[in-house]
């Protein structure tokens, strides 16, 4: 993060993989980082981090071999610190002045086997999901290939893109790039500490048919390639995650402390029991218990569940389809909550939206609701009560 100093973070990391049968984005893994905890000064911020189209394979649930390619970064930088020759040599500028080396010699001296790659297939997204108040976006580096044979890669002098919130990042490979290999890496938005060591990663576009290619070099044993995690203190823009093996990455979850809310509900006047409750000082309100008030109003919407695909649908001007245990009251007790990773569509458009799970129940910040469907809501502090007009637009606070 620009400017800013990292104290503390924890980072929990989840793999869900797609299908082995790789024709699109969408049939790649998609590793998701569930919760990245962190403090910047006194100010506590949460993110969630999505890759979709990782070049790689499902292991086992939970577990993905990510595919490895046959390249070594060095600790230099590209073009100014190191060069490559038309001999294939390579010239280093060192505290004494130029040096000479052979390919072996440059890596043997300046390898730095803390970055390691991922490979995603032309047209991967990114999306970085901002969980809590406020604003976060990131200045990523990267590495360049000094070789024509795209076999070392040195760290870029230069800011080479930059990374929003809630807005999908698109790897593409460019235009100019040889072997199905883009010229450069990008920089993971953040730093991973293992066994008190960072490591950082660098995201590779590649073309479908070199996908293919380093696919069929996964072993069919299950083994892995280096790819590590684990958890440590932290320096500028690091992340902290906890890992059982090289490339094998486990699933964690942060559990949150879900508060019963005291905030009244009004539905176009009228009173309305919504079960809700408070994470980070944010109301979160059940989804199925939305869609249900709303029904037969000009705002309805539908809610289905679509579980090979990990996913929540909804549909604007539909009527809701209830499934049993709307509109139930709740038992007035904290509740455990789990960040929801499931991707989220709206009239089959996907949507960034913040959403934890209760009891296996997905609960959404009411407000997001009323902004995505157009819905206009007040809020009445005297009485502590959201007020929701299906008649008027949802306005910005």
């Amino acid at each position: 993060m620009k400017g800013s100093r990292i104290l503390v973070l924890e980072l929990l990391l989840i793999f869900l993989l797609g299908t082995s049968a790789y024709a699109a984005v969408s049939d790649y893994p998609t590793a998701i980082w569930s919760q990245i905890d962190y403090t910047v000064g006194d100010e506590t911020k949460s993110i969630m981090i999505s890759i979709e189209g990782v070049v790689g394979r499902q292991i086992e649930e939970g577990m993905v071999d990510v595919a490895e390619l046959p390249v070594t970064v060095i600790d230099l930088y590209a073009y100014l610190d190191v060069m490559e020759n038309e001999d294939g040599t390579f010239t280093v500028m060192t505290e004494n002045g130029e040096a000479v080396m052979s390919r072996d010699e440059l890596i043997a001296k300046y390898a730095d086997n803390s970055v390691k790659i991922i490979p995603v297939v032309d047209g991967a997204t990114m999306v970085i999901k901002n969980l809590k108040d406020g604003y976060v976006d990131f200045y990523p580096s990267g590495y360049d290939f000094i070789d024509k044979n795209k076999t070392i890669l040195a760290k870029e002098a230069g800011q080479v893109t930059n990374y929003d919130q809630n807005v999908p990042y698109v790897f593409r490979l460019g235009a100019e790039a040889t072997d199905g290999i883009n010229d450069f890496a990008y920089d993971f938005p953040v730093i991973l500490l293992i066994d008190g060591a960072e490591v950082s990663y660098g995201i590779l576009p590649v073309s479908e048919e070199k996908a293919a290619e380093l696919l069929a070099t996964l072993s069919e044993t299950g083994e892995t390639a280096e790819n590590e995690t684990a958890t440590e203190e932290s320096q500028e823009s690091e992340a902290v995650v906890e890992e059982t093996q090289e490339n094998t990455v486990a699933i964690e979850e942060t559990v949150y402390t879900a508060n019963p809310s005291t905030t009244k509900f009004e539905l176009n006047g009228n009173p309305v029991s919504l079960e809700a409750y408070l994470i980070g000082n944010n109301n979160y309100v059940k989804l199925r218990d939305i869609a249900m008030a709303l029904n037969g109003t000009s705002k309805q919407f539908n809610v289905t569940w679509d579980q090979e695909k990990n996913a929540i649908n909804m549909f604007s001007n539909t009527p809701y389809t209830p499934v049993g245990g709307e509109m139930a009251a709740g038992d007035g007790t904290s509740k455990a909550a789990k960040a929801n990773v499931s991707k989220i569509y709206k009239n089959n458009e996907e949507i960034t939206l913040v959403a934890y799970t209760i009891d296996g129940y997905n609960y959404f910040k009411l407000r997001d609701i009323a902004k995505a469907f157009d819905i206009g809501i007040t809020w009445d502090g005297e009485t502590l009560t959201a007020k929701i007009d299906t008649e008027s637009s949802y306005v910005e606070e």
